[in-house]
């Protein structure tokens, strides 16, 4: 039974002298060497081209109207135009207008020089007024040089009462 006890308590030391023997063969037949990768091979950049790259326009375009008139009336208009999708978004603010808006409007001047309306934003507006709008390619081309302008009408100013020009922001 003596015996028994000298082994149990001799077996912790043999086990770690069993683990640092085998650790030891390990390194020395270079196990535990670490590999170096081949060397790597580098290709040359490709060669400078000088072309330009073609002028890339960004895709929203955000637009302002600042509204006024004769009178003491006041308004703005804020635009969004997405040149992906054609679609005009806007919010509409104004006041102390004189009578009721009975329509309003994105105007454009025609050939004859009369105001054309090419967008009708709607009748009996009133602020603030948000809409939007699917432009065709002859509206997205007159937005887009600068042609339009916002209008608001009311009874005692038929040909308008609000206007101003829809310009980009920048």
């Amino acid at each position: 039974m003596n015996n028994a006890k000298q082994n149990d308590k001799c077996m912790p030391h043999r086990l770690a002298l069993a683990c640092v023997c085998v650790c030891a063969a390990w390194l020395a037949a270079g196990c535990g060497t670490p590999q170096l990768a081949p060397p790597v091979q580098m290709e040359p950049a490709p060669a400078a081209t000088h072309e330009t790259p073609p002028d890339r326009q960004p895709e929203v375009v955000a637009l302002r109207a600042v509204l006024s008139g004769d009178g003491a009336g006041r308004g703005e208009l804020v635009a969004i135009f997405n040149r992906e999708t054609n679609l005009l978004r806007w919010k509409l603010r104004f006041g102390n207008l004189a009578s009721p808006v009975t329509s309003a409007g994105f105007y454009a001047r025609g050939a004859d020089g009369s105001d054309m309306n090419v967008l009708p934003a709607g009748r009996k507006v009133v602020s603030p007024h948000e809409g939007r709008a699917v432009l065709t390619q002859s509206q997205r081309d007159g937005l887009l040089a600068g042609q339009w302008q916002f209008r608001l009408n009311t009874r005692q100013a038929p040909q308008g009462a609000l206007a101003g020009a829809l310009v980009q922001a920048h």
